[in-house]
């Protein structure tokens, strides 16, 4: 299967990954709030508010679909949906398949409302740490990354949006394509040469 065959294959739902290619390695983007597995775990406790909930309901339940339409037509070098193993393990997934590392600015990636304010309360689901624990060995974190964000960027996600890699000189085309349709994303990073698989996190 060439990479036009993948192209008309995206699957909404579903992961897909393309290799990076070359020296054209990009701008990594995110797209939709993480953390939804913190709200859904404390909706069972009865700890989030209702407009926290509200906010996690309707992240879960938006599909991918525009956002894949957006970013196919931009044309990406790799992207993934985000679920079990968090944002971090999966773009750990991407960069050590396509030999680089990634740098990431976790102030740059777009959080649910309340999701740091349980997560800080301690209130965080097993998987979410779990991930943390496996992950970490390929992750360097800056000491101005609190321990709250590095746990939110390793948390486990039911419905999340896709992960992005695509050459600067066409994001601005992604930005525009995602905008008409109504759809809000972050540039949150950069994929660049060094150990396959590691990721720098920035605050």
């Amino acid at each position: 299967m060439d990479e036009g065959d993948a192209r008309r294959l995206v699957d909404f739902a579903a992961s897909l990954a393309f290799g990076l290619r070359g020296t054209d390695h990009g701008v990594i983007f995110g797209h939709r709030q993480a953390n939804d597995k913190v709200l859904d775990s404390l909706r069972k406790k009865g700890v989030a508010t209702d407009a926290e909930l509200a906010g996690a309901i309707a992240a879960m339940t938006t599909l991918n679909r525009a956002a894949s339409e957006a970013m196919v037509e931009a044309g990406p070098s790799a992207a993934t949906d985000v679920t079990g193993f968090s944002f971090m393990g999966h773009l750990h997934e991407v960069v050590h398949a396509s030999g680089l590392r990634a740098r990431v600015r976790a102030g740059a990636v777009p959080l649910l409302p309340g999701a740091r304010r349980l997560a800080e309360a301690g209130l965080v689901p097993g998987g979410s740490k779990r991930n943390a624990a496996h992950f970490g060995q390929w992750i360097e974190w800056a000491e101005g990354v609190d321990a709250t964000s590095r746990t939110l960027l390793c948390d486990a996600q039911t419905s999340g949006g896709l992960l992005i890699a695509i050459p600067e000189a066409r994001l601005a085309k992604l930005e525009a394509a995602l905008a008409a349709r109504g759809v809000v994303g972050a540039v949150i990073g950069a994929c660049e040469e060094g150990a396959p698989g590691t990721i720098q996190v920035d605050p």
